[in-house]
């Protein structure tokens, strides 16, 4: 019974620092409900650091980069995703078509630097 008491009190600890943490969020935050321009104090202010992941590639080509925001008071913040619809055949045959382009332009870089490589040597 001691036990309980002990982890339900650090939970309800733990939950009101929460609390307290979004709150002072949600005071910065109402502090700069109406601004022209975004300043290096409002993101130093809003912002604790910003972490960038790796580029990857899809199998059309297309790159994706994560970057992930950790705010003060909240920490990191994701949002929702939004459920993506599916591509129409149209855009697949598009997607395929600029996988090629790109595959073609990628060894036509990759042939004439061998070449240029090759003068010079």
């Amino acid at each position: 019974m001691k036990e309980q008491n002990v982890q339900f009190s650090a939970e309800i600890e733990t939950f009101e620092q929460d609390g307290q943490k979004a709150d002072k969020f949600i005071a910065l935050a109402k502090k700069y409900t109406k601004f022209d321009t975004l300043t290096n104090t409002m993101l130093n202010e809003f912002i604790e650091k910003a972490v960038i992941h790796e580029r990857t590639r899809n199998e059309y080509g297309d790159k994706d980069q994560d970057v992930d925001i950790y705010f003060n008071f909240i920490s990191n913040f994701k949002l929702p995703e939004e459920a993506k619809p599916e591509p129409t055949p149209e855009e697949i045959a598009e997607q395929q078509r600029q996988g090629q382009k790109r595959a073609k332009q990628r060894e036509y870089h990759r042939r004439r630097y061998a070449a240029e490589k090759q003068k010079t040597a």
